[in-house]
């Protein structure tokens, strides 16, 4: 059963407004620096592994939840309970807005504790931009 847990995308980038190959030097930095403290707990159920910026703008945060098992899990709710956040998250914070700015993707991929694929939430520009 899942728990009524909500996993955020807490990782911020204060990603510079610069443009073309400027941007991609300071988010490769960045993500080089957050994937030295991984694997990392970011919460009591959630633990960062990774994350990587996908050609031409998609940013992966790879996620394991080591307490659950993929055969457990009912896929359905489990994207129910974490869409509205994830969205929510993407669209309000602060520390995301000039990612927003440049319509980035996120990609969320939640794994077992056997490192199993739970779910893989794909977020685009039309989700999180106010209508």
């Amino acid at each position: 059963m899942i728990r009524s847990f909500l996993i955020v995308p807490a990782i911020l980038f204060l990603f510079s407004c610069q443009s073309g190959e400027g941007d991609k030097k300071s988010l490769a930095a960045q993500i080089e620096t957050i994937n030295r403290q991984c694997p990392k707990m970011v919460d009591s159920e959630t633990q960062l592994l990774r994350v990587q910026f996908i050609e031409p703008s998609t940013l992966l945060y790879e996620y394991c939840l080591p307490s659950l098992n993929r055969m457990d899990v009912d896929t359905q709710r489990f994207r129910e309970n974490l869409w509205p956040g994830l969205v929510a998250a993407i669209r309000t914070d602060p520390g995301m807005e000039s990612l927003r700015k440049k319509d980035m993707r996120f990609e969320y991929r939640y794994l077992d504790r056997s490192k199993q694929l739970i779910y893989t939430f794909k977020i685009q520009a039309q989700h999180y931009l106010k209508p």
